[in-house]
């Protein structure tokens, strides 16, 4: 494969012109391997750290003369075909995991960067690194969970407003103290990022970093990795699409038990521990749980299935009482899954959980929630969460909740549908459950009302008719005095 590099080893910052003509001179080697007359004649700067638009050969036309505009075009012309055979060995790949890995590889190999990454976007402005191929004198950052910030912009809709985000020297970008601590952790010098779409969405970030020193992204190699990422894209649809499809197919088959158990009328809390294991498979993630409200708004686990890692809710203990202690005089504004008294929950029976449908928090850190509510939810050590309320009825019984305590995490809308299909379930169970031991007890005080009127009709004075009776009534209703 061919490869190219604009390495200098001299440092851009401190050299300035120096750097960008012996970057230039190792371009011109890469297009006299590839074949291509170079003339003498300097090649187009990148025209600015951010790059709104990778330019066409006829866009070089009257910069350089003729001459140059037509080696731009051969140059293009041999870069369409770099890409076009890396597009080749991605479609070799069998799984996300394989595809994004042979992506990295290919691309270091032809740009001769020292580290080349993938970057899925878990939330709006954070994901992790899903595949890498890195020079071994680096620190690896293969499934670190990372700031949107490490590759020059805040947030995911800020990449995907520009086609590359080009830093030829990142000291020059002026980093805040925590962008800059990110990057002297992975000791980056140059960056160029850009964003990858799938289903008009972006999925991610196709990044190559130079780490000995700073480099100055030519426009060709930021073609190349454009053609690259459409490449990459159109590879990934369909995978994505399988396991879109897979995890539909899992969902519906966790909802299916759901309702197969309910048919067979299981009991309900065995349903109960049934569902929070299944959906916390089907989630992967950290904790989920069933809670109760009791008649005055407070509440209480009924149960959960939690990660290794975490302390479990479910037999609270002691810290119960201290969470307690440390809500006194913390009214809720925004709902939150709490496990014990509230008094806007308590004076607005039920609050918001009446007339919403869900309740999603991406990120605990940047919700808006009330200040203590936070800090009470991350003794919990919730960092994000969704929460649907289980009806019985009209009537809100409780909650059924997913948490990530891992990190953030964005949340979809296929979760949210399938968790808000399971309270349904799960409700329905509650009711069958309520009506069973209705019917139970109307019948055992049938049976209970019968006995009594045998004994009273074996007894034929008043007055042990009368001691049969308050005594029969006592126990059937089960209380302390009849009179």
């Amino acid at each position: 494969m061919t490869s190219f590099s604009t390495n200098s080893g001299t440092n851009h910052a401190a050299t300035g012109g120096q750097s960008d003509r012996a970057s230039n001179h190792a371009f011109h080697n890469w297009m006299k391997d590839a074949g291509i007359a170079v003339p003498s004649v300097a090649s187009p700067d990148v025209a600015a750290t951010d790059t709104d638009g990778i330019r066409t050969p006829s866009e070089f036309a009257g910069q350089e003369g003729d001459v140059v505009s037509s080696t731009m075009q051969d140059g293009l012309k041999v870069v369409r075909q770099q890409a076009l055979a890396i597009g080749q060995r991605i479609r070799q790949g069998t799984d996300l995991d394989e595809v994004c890995q042979i992506t990295v590889a290919q691309v270091q190999e032809s740009l001769q960067a020292d580290r080349v990454l993938l970057y899925r976007f878990s939330t709006e402005n954070q994901g992790t690194v899903v595949a890498e191929a890195l020079d071994p004198s680096w620190t690896p950052a293969l499934g670190e969970t990372l700031s949107a910030l490490c590759f020059g912009a805040n947030q995911a809709a800020e990449y995907g407003r520009k086609q590359a985000i080009a830093l030829h020297d990142v000291t020059q970008a002026n980093p805040s103290p925590y962008w800059k601590q990110l990057l002297e952790k992975f000791q980056v010098k140059a960056s160029l990022a850009l964003p990858l779409w799938i289903n008009g969405q972006v999925w991610g970030l196709l990044v190559a970093q130079q780490c000995r020193q700073p480099r100055h992204w030519q426009e060709i190699e930021i073609s190349l990795l454009a053609q690259v990422v459409t490449e990459l894209a159109l590879t990934l649809q369909p995978v994505e699409f399988r396991i879109q499809q897979q995890q539909s197919l899992e969902r519906e088959h966790v909802i299916a038990k759901a309702m197969s158990r309910i048919q067979q009328s299981l009991d309900v809390n065995t349903i109960f521990r049934n569902t929070t294991q299944e959906v916390r498979r089907l989630l992967k993630c950290d904790r989920v749980v069933v809670y109760r409200f009791d008649a005055d708004w407070s509440g209480q686990f009924v149960a959960e299935s939690v990660a290794s890692g975490w302390t479990p809710l479910l037999n609270e203990g002691d810290r119960g009482s201290f969470v307690r202690d440390a809500l006194k005089g913390c009214r809720m504004k925004t709902f939150t899954a709490n496990p014990h008294q509230d008094d806007y929950m308590r004076d607005t029976q039920g609050g918001q959980t009446q007339q919403r449908s869900s309740f999603i928090v991406n990120d605990l850190l940047n919700s808006g929630l009330n200040e203590c509510y936070v800090e009470t939810l991350q003794r919990y050590e919730v960092r994000s969460y969704l929460i649907v309320p289980i009806k019985q009825g009209q009537n809100v019984w409780g909650l059924l909740a997913a948490y990530q305590n891992s990190g953030p995490r964005q949340w979809q809308e296929a979760e949210v549908s399938t968790l808000t299909r399971l309270a349904d379930q799960l409700g329905i169970a509650i009711q069958q459950t309520e009506q069973t031991t209705q019917l139970t007890r109307a019948a055992e005080q049938e049976q209970a009302l019968n006995r009594v009127i045998t004994k009273i009709r074996q007894v034929s004075d008043l007055d042990s008719i009368f001691s049969t009776t308050t005594q029969e009534v006592r126990r059937l209703f089960n209380i302390e005095r009849v009179t």
